[in-house]
């Protein structure tokens, strides 16, 4: 079984960086680096959702935000609107 390699928050920005302003394709990107294509495009998406604060590092929570429905303890808030039963 292969263990999990973990990149700091540093490796993640140039590797997306490298993507975007090099003109390579993800798949060559991701061969040079000597990462997998999934985890280089998971960051490239993590980039284009969040910026650079999609990368907060290892076991740490991205900060909430407010109006989007969901919660700071990662919950999907449910709307309390009352029903109408008859």
């Amino acid at each position: 079984m292969k263990k999990q390699r973990k990149y700091d928050r540093e490796f993640k920005l140039n590797a997306v960086k490298l993507y975007r302003e090099s003109g390579k394709s993800l798949g060559k990107v991701s061969q040079d680096l000597g990462i997998p294509l999934a985890t280089l495009a998971q960051w490239v998406r993590q980039f284009k959702e969040h910026g650079e604060g999609g990368f907060v590092g290892s076991g740490s929570l991205m900060p909430c935000n407010e109006g989007d429905g969901a919660r700071c303890d990662g919950s999907l808030e449910k709307s309390h609107k009352p029903s109408s039963l008859g």
